[in-house]
């Protein structure tokens, strides 16, 4: 699933001012995941994606995240660290893998 910032459909469900942790590095598809969150109001929570499940945990929790876009590769410490959080509107909105879809 792509992201692209005119048709924000994989941000499905979030409303303004709902906080959208980005676990993405500086690929494109980072900044289009951010001008998503501002075309719907969302507010965007930057999430190094040198981080741990601990690590990026706690930034989840503490920052009350309704949703969090990554890649596929990280997907896996995402789900890690959203384990300990009870928060039902928590999901995982996946960008493409980096390179996905480029052409030659």
């Amino acid at each position: 699933m792509g992201l692209s910032c005119g048709n924000p459909t994989a941000f499905a469900g979030l409303k303004p001012g709902d906080r959208v942790a980005i676990y993405l590095p500086m690929i494109p598809e980072a900044a289009f995941a951010m001008l998503a969150c501002a075309r719907i109001g969302a507010i965007m929570v930057p999430v190094n994606p040198d981080f741990g499940a601990s690590e990026a945990g706690y930034v989840l929790q503490h920052a009350q995240v309704a949703g969090v876009v990554c890649s596929p590769e990280a997907l896996a410490t995402v789900k890690a660290a959203c384990a300990p959080i009870s928060a039902p509107r928590s999901r995982q909105v996946r960008a493409p893998a980096a390179g996905a879809g480029r052409r030659a």
